[in-house]
């Protein structure tokens, strides 16, 4: 006899689509770096969030950064597992077409999973709101081309 595998529809576990795939990560440094370049950021003690509104109608796309600041390879990619993770089981999914990059800080992949999803939520909600984080960017003064004379 022949066993059967039971689907989604059929068990009724998975209420929506939990998978991860191509179409909704954030996959070439194009994207990121437009992202950073024209996207609205938020900074939290753990994550950096930058939030980039897209045309395309597609649906939202996460990109995880972790640099070796972070930690060693083990440590980072707990922490990406952890803001995937988030993504994937968020009560509201993000249906806007937005490309959402998360940057861990030092410290966030030390968070327990219920932790890591309050300050994402407060960390997207702070730039989803339009508070810029950061240093404002000082306007360079022109100069005559000379050093002042500093004695």
């Amino acid at each position: 006899m022949a066993r059967q595998r039971a689907t989604h529809e059929q068990t009724d576990l998975h209420p929506r689509d939990e998978r991860f795939g191509k179409a909704r990560r954030v996959l070439k440094r194009r994207d990121f770096l437009r992202a950073q370049r024209r996207g609205i950021s938020a900074r939290g003690p753990y994550y950096v969030v930058v939030i980039r509104r897209r045309d395309d109608g597609e649906p939202a796309r996460l990109g995880v950064v972790a640099s070796r600041k972070v930690g060693n390879s083990v440590t980072r990619n707990r922490g990406k597992r952890l803001v995937r993770e988030w993504f994937r089981r968020r009560p509201e999914p993000l249906s806007d077409p937005i490309d959402l990059v998360v940057i861990l800080r030092l410290g966030a992949p030390a968070l327990s999973y219920q932790t890591a999803c309050a300050e994402l939520e407060a960390t997207v909600s702070k730039a989803q709101s339009g508070r810029q984080s950061g240093r404002a960017r000082r306007a360079r003064r022109p100069t005559s081309g000379r050093r002042p004379n500093h004695q």
